[in-house]
């Protein structure tokens, strides 16, 4: 199984996001290294936002997220995170689904993140 590390560290007016992988399996992530590197700061939160509660196996959020946050983002969180197996999958293919027709659409916010915004 190929992996990568997200490291996000937040500061009051930004957030350094460091993505890491063994140089062995580089050319496996080189793509996605693009792509982001590419992308608009808001495109990659609302892209964060919503892959790292249904892929991270150790996740730390911030008290001020969570506070933030109210009780059903909460729950939703939760519920994305304790996921597994065929859930997985079927998560990951409609967050595909949705990332596909947003890059499609000449009108969609990317700063219209949803109830799970992981950059508030």
């Amino acid at each position: 199984m190929h992996r990568i590390a997200v490291t996000v560290f937040p500061e009051k007016t930004q957030s350094y996001i460091l993505l890491s992988c063994l140089e062995s399996e580089k050319s496996i992530y080189q793509n996605l290294f693009n792509q982001l590197q590419n992308s608009s700061i808001d495109k990659i939160k609302v892209y964060l936002s919503m892959f790292l509660p249904l892929y991270s196996e150790n996740m730390v959020l911030s008290p001020n997220i969570w506070n933030n946050w109210y009780e059903e983002t909460r729950i939703a969180y939760t519920f994305y995170a304790n996921r597994q197996g065929n859930d997985t999958i079927i998560y990951s293919k409609t967050i595909g689904m949705f990332l596909r027709n947003a890059a499609k659409s000449t009108t969609f916010d990317y700063n219209n993140r949803g109830k799970i915004d992981l950059f508030i």
